[in-house]
């Protein structure tokens, strides 16, 4: 018998207050020790290292910290990302800085909410680049993820939703020895 497709499921009343007042920032130095701490026994690769020039990010409602992303300087050579620019290896040595990748997501434990993860990343796209430059003096053109479909199981990102409306390309990739969904986001008009 066939396998059906698991349906999505619409956030409930509650689940939508949440995604419309979710508040994203910034995390100040203080609370960095928290959110590594939180990365290492929650996320499934219990690590928080982060390379580079790099930003943390943490979504909240009323509060409470529901949910964490580190973005950080792109991989070299990735041959899907970069067939899909169409740069030459001048432009790609040149332009590489313009590119981040999302090393770590993670929703905080006993948190789940329908589109979280669409909603956080909406609004993470939505200030990364301004972020970045204020933090490291260039502009983000292009925000790349990388989904193990082996790892754990996580709430799924839609990326056509009324949460997500960014320029999106996906794609199976090989990355570090492992099949990876890699997700590139058109962050700004600069490619």
């Amino acid at each position: 018998m066939k396998e059906k497709k698991a349906r999505f499921r619409q956030p409930s009343a509650d689940e939508q207050q949440i995604l419309v007042e979710l508040q994203v920032q910034l995390v100040p130095p203080e609370p960095v020790a928290r959110f590594d701490q939180g990365m290492v026994e929650h996320h499934y690769l219990k690590s928080a290292q982060v390379v580079g020039e790099h930003l943390r990010y943490v979504a909240t409602y009323q509060g409470q910290w529901l949910a964490l992303a580190t973005w950080h300087a792109a991989a070299l050579h990735l041959k899907a990302r970069d067939g899909w620019i169409g740069w030459t290896e001048e432009q790609r040595r040149r332009r590489l800085p313009l590119v981040v990748n999302n090393a770590r997501l993670l929703v905080w434990p006993g948190r789940p909410c329908a589109n979280l993860v669409s909603r956080f990343m909406k609004l993470m796209l939505a200030r990364l680049s301004a972020d970045w430059e204020r933090q490291w003096k260039h502009p983000v053109a292009l925000a790349e993820t990388f989904v193990d479909p082996h790892s754990p199981p996580r709430p799924p990102l839609r990326q056509k939703s009324r949460l997500v409306e960014v320029t999106a390309m996906k794609r199976r990739v090989l990355f570090k020895g492992r099949a990876k969904i890699a997700l590139f986001y058109r962050v700004t008009a600069l490619f």
